[in-house]
């Protein structure tokens, strides 16, 4: 491999570096292709949006499943696919609504490439905050 490319790759260990990276090429994307962007931001807040309502609805792992709405007793698995499916529904209509309002402010701003450099530095804030929850948080 390229001794450039190594170096490109050992920048991307860092977090900040993975960030940045990942604001410049979204605002680049709304720059050219507006269109792209706003598919890629539906896509990713929608996901983001998602996880965190899920999270709240449903929680569990290693063959348990809780529903913090109920109780914090484990339930039983018919029962957590049904919180499952509620969640997912939930969070398909929320973050559903939240995109149809975000994007239309921003279409209809003069202010096109601000709100794409506000809107792509909160997702690149909200990948990094799931990571760290999903990966990092219970090792530290």
């Amino acid at each position: 491999m390229p001794k450039k490319t190594n170096v490109f790759i050992r920048l991307l260990q860092n977090p900040i570096i993975a960030f940045l990276l990942i604001v410049l090429a979204l605002l680049i994307l709304g720059w050219l292709l507006p269109e792209y962007w706003i598919f890629g931001f539906t896509a990713i807040f929608t996901y983001l949006l998602s996880d965190i309502l899920l999270s709240l609805i449903i929680k569990g792992g290693n063959g348990i499943a809780i529903i913090p709405a109920i109780n914090n007793q484990t339930k039983h698995k018919g029962h957590a696919y049904l919180a499952f499916f509620v969640g997912m529904i939930f969070s398909t209509v929320v973050s559903g609504l939240f995109n149809d309002f975000v994007l239309m402010v921003a279409k209809d701003s003069n202010y096109w490439m601000f709100a794409v450099f506000l809107a792509s530095i909160g997702l690149g804030v909200g990948v990094f905050v799931d990571l760290q929850a999903k990966f990092y948080a219970h090792n530290e």
